[in-house]
């Protein structure tokens, strides 16, 4: 609250001279709980939806699609946007695969209290089958949709990265080892300056949400999410890594599988070419819920905040205030 706000977290990643910023807004302001009582205390009651998630409901959503068409009559193809000149989009299709950076080891976070995944559940993210020569968890699929998403009708073949090394890990995605890192957690020094490379990155929609002490063991006691992570320097890229995430959110919202993805909506925004990239994301690798299904349910059974918000239910959750 505003009275307590001095008991709030410092943080280094503005430098010592920001270090209280957060307690200072807190204590100007207060939290957000007092802001909308503040002013819209008696006039419009607080619905669930924007409370607080606690943990035992989910925060699987889609944002809104919006129009995704393009009036054809008003604007020729020479006009559609398009993959940015030299920007990562352009460099994975020309290249003919996605390198995706992977995290094998449970050291997901420099806070061990956020590694939350040991060896025995540590399949359900990320496995290689040296018989089989198949890779599969629940990062590897989705890697799998960002290839799927710049396909344009030929085929974009995925090379998984072993980045478990913390010291190397961001390092290897700012100088473009890789193109995207699955399984990189949501915290602020992450997204404004993590501290091996100096630089802040940008994560997609969370797309699985642990909790403390192993494999979902205490419902409520949560910890940075996990996402897709990317460079910033390459909006494009980034907006592409959340909206793939979106894109199987919303299916498994509309009932549609990977057996009906070509109910997907048509996106036009980066031309004809890649119009079905939503439909080629499911088909690949189906809609959340069947993707949760065949990699992580047998490892950490589906509940809490990994559930799909089918009721309007409490979808606030903060990310972590860690360095």
């Amino acid at each position: 609250t505003r009275h307590t706000a001095h008991a709030f977290h410092k943080t280094q990643v503005f430098g010592p001279k920001y270090e209280n910023m957060v307690i200072n807004a807190l204590e100007t302001v207060g939290h957000y709980g007092e802001l909308y009582e503040r002013h819209f205390g008696g006039i419009l009651p607080r619905s669930r939806y924007n409370s607080m998630n606690t943990g035992e409901t989910g925060l699987v959503v889609s944002d809104p699609l919006g129009t995704l068409s393009i009036d054809e009559e008003s604007l020729s193809f020479k006009e559609l946007p398009g993959p940015v000149p030299n920007g990562t989009m352009e460099e994975v299709i020309s290249r003919g695969y996605l390198r995706c950076g992977m995290i094998f080891n449970g050291n997901d976070d420099a806070n061990p209290d956020n590694a939350a995944i040991d060896d025995q559940h540590r399949p359900a993210f990320v496995s290689f089958n040296e018989t089989t020569q198949v890779w599969s968890g629940l990062d590897v699929d989705l890697c799998r949709g960002m290839a799927a998403s710049v396909s344009g009708g030929k085929y974009i073949d995925t090379v998984f990265v072993d980045l478990s090394d913390q010291r190397t890990r961001y390092i290897s995605l700012a100088n473009k080892t890789v193109d995207v890192l699955a399984g990189g957690r949501v915290r602020l020094g992450g997204d404004v300056r993590e501290p091996t490379t100096g630089q802040g990155f940008s994560f997609s929609t969370p797309y699985f949400y642990h909790e403390k002490n192993t494999a979902l063991s205490t419902v409520g006691a949560s910890v940075s999410p996990r996402a897709l992570v990317t460079r910033q320097d390459d909006t494009q890229w980034s907006d592409l890594a959340k909206w793939v995430i979106q894109a199987v959110f919303y299916a498994e919202e509309k009932g549609i599988s990977q057996s009906t993805a070509s109910r997907m909506p048509v996106v036009e925004l980066f031309g004809i070419q890649y119009r079905q990239m939503f439909r080629d994301v499911v088909f690949a690798v189906g809609n959340f819920g069947e993707i949760y299904e065949r990699n992580v349910e047998q490892y950490i059974p589906r509940r809490g905040r990994n559930l799909l918000n089918s009721e309007d239910t409490p979808q606030f959750f903060p990310i972590a205030f860690q360095e």
